[in-house]
């Protein structure tokens, strides 16, 4: 992970690694992720350092998930979280973990999200991903849909 930045912002130390033209975010500490992307449709990819492994996944409310990860690694496997990385909020997230998952999958240590890579590992190989903004496309559909289940419940025919 020879590409770490790290600088301070308001007395905090903050870690970045630049891949394929966008942020990542280091963390030591699971209570300092953001809690949740700007919209309803925004959400993160992740790499959490369990041990030998990684687990790589995609979640909208990231810090909860986080600590969700850290507590049941703790309880079941007596496995502390080590560093975390996150991507800046986006709405293809889940085509992005995919993308992750089939890019790494020779390291796939179960059949779930455990990959036998480090966080550094994970940075060298990592593939190139888009961080897409489609959330006026995915509300306005959503949107349509709204108006079109009130008219059918309605009775009315648009």
């Amino acid at each position: 992970m020879n590409e770490l930045q790290v600088f301070s912002y308001e007395g905090n130390e903050i870690r970045t690694v630049w891949k394929g033209g966008e942020t990542w975010w280091v963390l030591k500490d699971v209570w300092d992720a953001p809690e949740a992307g700007e919209t309803e449709w925004h959400g993160f990819v992740y790499a959490v350092e369990l041990g030998d492994s990684i687990k790589i996944g995609h979640t909208t409310r990231l810090r909860q998930r986080l600590k969700s990860i850290a507590g049941y690694a703790q309880n079941y496997s007596n496995t502390k979280v080590g560093n975390v990385a996150f991507s800046v909020s986006h709405t293809n997230h889940k085509e992005n973990e995919k993308i992750l998952h089939d890019s790494f999958s020779e390291y796939r240590t179960n059949k779930g999200e455990l990959f036998g890579l480090s966080l550094n590992e994970f940075f060298d190989r990592i593939p190139l991903l888009a961080f897409k903004d489609e959330s006026k496309e995915k509300q306005g559909k959503a949107d349509v849909f709204f108006q079109r289940m009130k008219a059918f419940v309605s009775g009315c025919n648009l």
